[in-house]
């Protein structure tokens, strides 16, 4: 019998026969009191009971690498307990083994815990699983003594004596900043400033002015207007111009720009959707074929409107290129003789090498032809190379290869096998003569017309006419995969650069090798240049720009426009292997 049941049955065994209480003189009887003790007894019993339960309770556990949800479901089904805890406190206990025979919860829960960051309270038959609270040892506080910041104040005037707003003060070598309020005034206060800080003012349309604190608490600055702001100039074309005067728009493209331009880039095709209002028409992937650079108007391949080029301060006007052109008979080139390569801006455009432009600048507004006239009348494209730099630069030495791989993709397109092509051309040919009742040029290609002839019938219908014997040859060949080619480009590069007190010099070497589309096509250019830049005297400089370069070309991309018309019946080579050449 536990605690509890004893505590009842001695209850039952009092019979209390008087109960009332005496409020007169705050008293009760003997019987009312004793039965208020045994109350007190059992309120007391039960206290004990529900700290004793998990003393009490017998538990039997045999798990190995279990997890701890899976042992508390263990403990509820043998004893009825109820846990509460939060998944995430138990994720940071590892799993455990435990073997443990009629002991008390206690006792189990201790053992799952023994090396566990949680611990567990049991209250009546529920068990609260929280984690285990360390206490951090408490260090005495550091204490930091801030610096005492220096405060400066001070006016800003112009040479009138006037206050000047929106004057920036910053001290020199730091993020501390301030401006000048409606009357010029300034505060800096910082921990930052000392005898040795330099303050500096600047403003728009002012020079920039430099003074060091020392001991002063207030200094004033009288801020010099910079007279000659708008008389500044500009690199235009290839000579300098007021910016006032640059009133349109001007494209300007950089080192980044061109350093990650595609490898069969040329000055001309770099253009392309990089500067906006700008139009550039490729005509073949050729490595040369003719570029269209429009800035403005109707765009064309032919080169009238293409614009002028200053390349290091020289024009070069664009003259317009070999134009092939498809007749019925064959692909020819324009019978206009001034149509040439020679001479053409073309040419010292894919002559010049990439890696040797510094920046690429357009000019598309009137203000370019207040300059050139109406040379540039379709705007001028300014290009500039690479320089050395003054001021004992010793030699830098810059050796650079790089290599492009062109896959063909032709969405799809492909032509007719031979097959295809003899089902196609039997049946339109029997179809013209049949409908026509003669035979012209294209139908004696492929039917007999004197075996038509000898018929002496008028009596006749598509089937009646007899291919000829030589109409069609036994090969089948895929033209576009036999003549073309993934080309591969390579270019190498060796610059030197560097300078002296009162001299610069850029030197540069290179080799650019490019496959054509139609295989043994292609361009191999060989070239260099030299800039060099020297300080003859204060206002006296000499510069010196030499570049030069040789290109062999062999230009078969035009046959792109033939092979669609080459029949994929006759074959490229006769049996004993040489170049097979019967007309068709």
């Amino acid at each position: 019998m536990n605690l509890t049941a004893l505590c009842f049955n001695l209850l039952r065994q009092v019979k209390p026969k008087r109960m009332t209480l005496v409020f007169r003189k705050f008293s009760v009887d003997k019987k009312t009191l004793l039965i208020m003790k045994f109350s007190a007894i059992l309120l007391f019993a039960a206290c004990l009971q529900v700290s004793a339960n998990g003393f009490s309770q017998k538990v039997t556990l045999s798990m190995k690498d279990a997890s701890l949800q899976k042992v508390f479901k263990e403990i509820n089904r043998q004893t009825g307990f109820q846990f509460f805890y939060n998944d995430a406190l138990l994720n940071k206990a590892e799993k455990v083994n435990i073997k443990v025979k009629n002991v008390s919860v206690n006792e189990a829960l201790t053992e799952c815990f023994n090396q566990s960051p949680l611990d567990f309270t049991i209250v009546n038959n529920t068990i609260l699983i929280k984690e285990v609270t360390t206490k951090t040892e408490v260090k005495d506080p550091v204490v930091v003594t801030e610096p005492v910041p220096i405060e400066i104040k001070g006016r800003v005037v112009n040479d009138k004596g006037e206050p000047v707003e929106g004057v920036t003060v910053t001290v020199k070598g730091t993020r501390y900043a301030t401006k000048t309020n409606a009357n010029g005034e300034y505060t800096l206060s910082s921990a930052e400033i000392n005898e040795k800080s330099i303050l500096v003012f600047t403003a728009v349309g002012h020079d920039t002015q430099e003074l060091t604190a020392g001991t002063k608490k207030v200094v004033n600055v009288e801020m010099v207007v910079k007279v000659q702001a708008m008389d500044e100039t500009v690199v235009v074309a290839y000579g300098t111009q007021k910016i006032k005067d640059v009133t349109g728009s001007i494209n300007h493209l950089g080192t980044e720009a061109i350093k990650n331009a595609p490898m069969s880039s040329s000055i001309a095709s770099l253009l392309q959707g990089k500067a906006s209002g700008v139009s550039v028409v490729i005509q073949s992937a050729s490595p040369t074929a003719p570029v269209s650079v429009i800035v403005r108007g109707a765009s064309s391949l032919t080169g009238d409107n293409q614009p002028l080029w200053v390349i290091d301060g020289v024009p070069n006007y664009a003259e317009s290129s070999t134009v092939f052109r498809l007749s019925s008979n064959s692909i020819r080139p324009s019978s206009d003789q001034s149509r040439t390569t020679t001479g053409d801006i073309s040419n010292a455009l894919f002559n010049l090498n990439l890696t040797d432009v510094e920046s690429i600048d357009i000019l598309k507004d009137a203000s370019a032809t207040a300059l050139y006239g109406s040379r540039a009348a379709n705007g001028v494209i300014i290009v500039t190379t690479k320089r050395g730099r003054t001021g004992n630069m010793p030699p830098v030495i810059e050796v650079s290869s790089r290599l492009g791989y062109l896959h063909q993709n032709y969405n799809g397109f492909k032509y007719m096998n031979s097959s295809e092509y003899k089902y196609a051309a039997d049946k339109g040919a029997r179809e013209a003569v049949f409908t026509s009742g003669s035979f012209d040029t294209y139908t004696r290609t492929y039917l007999d017309e004197l075996a038509f002839m000898n018929l002496n019938t008028s009596e006749y219908n598509r089937s009646t006419f007899k291919i000829l014997d030589s109409g069609y040859a036994d090969g089948n060949t895929d033209w576009l995969k036999e003549m073309s080619q993934n080309p591969i480009n390579q270019q190498y590069d060796l610059t030197v650069r560097g300078g002296a007190n009162n001299l610069s010099y850029y030197v540069s070497l290179f080799r650019a090798n490019t496959q054509g589309i139609i295989k043994t096509g292609g361009s191999v250019t060989n070239g260099g240049r030299v800039n060099i830049e020297a300080k003859l005297a204060k206002s006296i400089k000499f510069g010196l720009n030499l570049s030069g370069s040789f290109r062999e070309t062999n230009d078969k991309d035009y046959m792109m426009l033939v092979l669609p018309y080459v029949r994929p019946d006759i074959p490229p080579f006769n049996a004993d292997g040489s170049i097979f050449t019967r007309d068709y």
